[in-house]
């Protein structure tokens, strides 16, 4: 019926397409609903880092100050 030629070439579309599916689901399960609140979550990390930040900067700048 088929060829071994086009039957490699069926099993590497298979694969191909498994691959492109594994490749755009996210590794965890993803629920519409805490959409947000994973969205608060990585917002208020990046606000805690710039704060963290800007604290260490303002040390710094009071430390050359004193020099």
């Amino acid at each position: 019926m088929f060829t071994e030629a086009q039957s490699i070439l069926a099993k590497v579309w298979i694969l191909l397409g498994s691959i492109r599916l594994r490749l755009m689901l996210p590794d965890i399960p993803y629920d519409p609903v805490t959409k947000y609140s994973y969205e608060y979550e990585i917002i208020s990390r990046q606000i805690a880092e710039v704060k963290l930040e800007l604290e260490v900067q303002s040390k710094s700048m009071d430390k050359e100050a004193h020099l």
